[in-house]
């Protein structure tokens, strides 16, 4: 074994191992819409999601025997995880970059830094752009093909990359020949396909454009906090600022680009692309002080590692408290359950689904949509078997949800009845009348 790869297993060994011992947040989508789909329920018509049909739900989506959480859907996250760390280490390798093990180093901890233990929309996007920066050019008809497919998944994953895809095109001086042209295609026309097949291209529509346009845009916005601006602005403005001094706007507009999709909801994890094609970028134009990147790095690992075992939780979205719920809603006789405020990963757990072959997520900007809103209503409305489980003081954004429930709060109100409390959740049924 050479020395480049001993470094190379040992740095991917050490960044699971951060992530595992560290905890890890499975976002629930995963799990939930794949078993929804298991069950009847089409994207757009039946589950109420503004995403793209791309990784979630769709004709590109993981079948649910494999996002069962937590396994084998944390296979799937540590498998993302080392096959990214792996191709950007490639394709550093292959561009002649001094001391590739150092720069994989700092793409660990800066990485795990802004919400790398999440797996998310990005951890996808992000690994599809490890392999577009390994594979280079199109010199290659294979090369092309895979080059204009991989182009395309992230465009059906995240639209608002339009730009940094087109910039990254020009950037890699790629040539837009008929085996790019076909595998970009390819994932369109499918996913056409697939809309077309169960009649949903209107309610495609009509999530993804009209609702994002309106609702999405005003009711989900969650600025950066002064922190997140301070240590966003510590990893993202000296290279940009590298890159304008020497005169190489190219770069910065595709650095610029790349953060659009952290906009207008603010979360670390919507800025892993835009840190890959950093790090990408940067590593042709500096030279890492190595005695002096490699004690730092040590010391945010530790850090990172004394800080999470510390307050370790995890497995974030499976807790105790989860499984404790789900069990005690599994002895109860019925199939409909309603799930405000609370834990998603319930309806698998306890082998429910929301009434009426309607999920409607439950966060503010859905429920201030009042024909969504009807539509929860209407499905509670004809199935009055289903259970309503409500999470005491949850909040979103750091707000408590009663002020926002509207009319779907105002309908449970009226119409349910406390029966039981489960752990920090209050067990509903409809009033008989």
């Amino acid at each position: 074994m050479g020395k480049k790869s001993f470094w190379l297993i040992f740095l991917i060994s050490l960044h699971l191992a951060v992530i595992l011992l560290g905890g890890y947040f499975l976002s629930p989508e995963f799990t939930l819409y794949p078993y929804l789909v298991s069950r009847g329920f089409l994207p757009y018509a039946n589950i109420i999601d503004q995403h793209f049909p791309s990784l979630i739900f769709g004709p590109f989506s993981f079948p649910s025997w494999l996002t069962t959480n937590p396994q084998p859907l944390l296979t799937v996250f540590c498998s993302l995880t080392a096959l990214t760390d792996l191709f950007l280490f490639l394709s550093l390798v292959r561009r002649g970059i001094r001391s590739p093990q150092i720069w994989l180093l700092v793409w660990i901890v800066v990485s795990y830094w802004f919400s790398g233990n999440t797996l998310w929309l990005e951890s996808f996007i992000t690994f599809y752009l490890a392999i577009i920066l390994f594979l280079g050019r199109n010199h290659k008809p294979i090369i092309g093909l895979s080059l204009g497919f991989l182009f395309s998944l992230v465009l059906l994953v995240k639209p608002t990359l339009f730009p940094f895809l087109i910039l990254l095109f020009i950037y890699q001086k790629l040539i837009l020949d008929r085996q790019f042209i076909t595998g970009f295609t390819l994932p369109l026309l499918i996913t056409l396909l697939f809309l077309t097949k169960f009649s949903i291209l209107s309610d495609f529509f009509n999530l993804t454009f009209t609702f994002n346009r309106d609702y999405y845009s005003k009711y989900a916005t969650k600025i950066p906090s002064l922190r997140q601006i301070i240590e966003t602005s510590i990893v993202f403005l000296p290279p940009l600022l590298i890159f304008v001094r020497r005169r190489k706007y190219l770069p910065s507009l595709l650095i610029l680009s790349a953060i659009i999709p952290a906009f207008p909801r603010f979360e670390y994890t919507h800025l892993q692309p835009a840190l890959l094609a950093i790090f990408f970028l940067v590593a042709g134009e500096l030279s890492l002080a190595v005695s002096f990147l490699i004690p730092i790095c040590i010391i945010l690992l530790t850090f990172f590692l004394y800080r999470n075992l510390r307050h370790n939780f995890g497995n974030f979205y499976l807790d105790k408290q989860t499984l404790r719920v789900a069990a005690a809603l599994k002895s109860r006789p019925g199939n409909f359950l309603f799930v405000m405020g609370g834990n998603d990963l319930l309806y698998p757990l306890s082998n429910r689904v929301p009434p009426g072959l309607t999920y409607l997520p439950p966060l503010p900007w859905y429920w201030k949509n009042e024909a969504f809103a009807q539509k929860a209503i209407l499905s509670l409305t004809t199935s009055p078997e289903a259970l309503v489980l409500i999470k005491n003081n949850a909040t979103i954004d750091g707000v408590n949800i009663d002020k926002s429930t509207g009319l779907i709060g105002k309908f449970i109100k009226d119409n349910y009845q406390e029966i039981e409390v489960i752990e920090n959740y209050r067990l509903y049924q409809r009033i008989l009348k």
